[in-house]
C-alpha cells in the first residue's frame, strides 16, 4: 500500500494492495482493494472500491460500491453499484440510477459500432458515461451502452 501526503483516512477504513494519492479522504468502514485513487478524491463512509481507478477529485458518497471500473477526474456518484463501467470527466450518476452490466436472458450484450447495432459476444459488459454527462435518478441504462459527452438523461415528462 502506498499512501500520499495529507490524506485523511478514517481508522476503520481498510486499504489493501492499492495506491492512494495526495489529499485523499477515505471515510469510516470503507474498503479499498487493488485500486488506484488519485489526488484529492473523496471516498465517503461505507464505500468499496475494488480493482478500479479513480481519477483526481472523484467523489463517491456514502455506500457506493465501485468494482472493475474507471472514473475520470471529477466523476461524482451516489449510485449504489458501479461495475465494469467508465464514468467520464465531471460526469454525474446519482442514487436510484443504474448502469447495468449483465444480460439475464442468455443473449449477448449488443453495442453500437459505426452507427450499427452489433453483437459484443459477451453477456457481461458495463456502460460508458461520457465526459460531462449527467444521469438523473431513476434512469436505468442497459449493458454495453455509451452515453455521449455532455448528455443529460432525464425522466420523461410523464413520470
Amino acid at each position: 500500500v502506498q499512501i500520499g501526503k495529507g490524506c485523511d483516512i478514517h481508522p476503520t477504513a481498510y486499504i489493501e494492495n492499492s495506491v492512494v494519492g495526495d489529499g485523499v479522504e477515505i471515510g469510516a468502514r470503507s474498503v479499498i482493494r487493488g485500486s488506484m485513487i488519485l489526488d484529492k478524491s473523496i471516498i465517503s463512509n461505507n464505500c468499496t472500491v475494488a480493482y478500479s481507478v479513480l481519477g483526481e477529485e472523484c467523489q463517491l458518497r456514502d455506500g457506493v460500491n465501485v468494482t472493475y471500473s474507471l472514473l475520470f477526474p471529477g466523476a461524482f456518484t451516489t449510485c449504489s453499484f458501479l461495475n465494469s463501467s467508465v464514468m467520464g470527466r465531471n460526469s454525474f450518476l446519482p442514487v436510484c440510477s443504474v448502469l447495468t452490466d449483465f444480460r439475464f436472458d442468455g443473449r449477448c450484450v449488443t453495442v453500437i459500432k459505426n452507427g450499427k447495432i452489433v453483437n459484443s459476444g459477451q453477456r457481461f459488459l458495463g456502460c460508458c458515461l461520457g465526459h460531462g454527462a449527467y444521469v438523473a435518478a431513476g434512469i436505468t441504462i442497459p449493458p454495453g451502452r455509451e452515453i455521449s459527452n455532455g448528455a443529460r438523461l432525464l425522466p420523461s415528462k410523464g413520470e
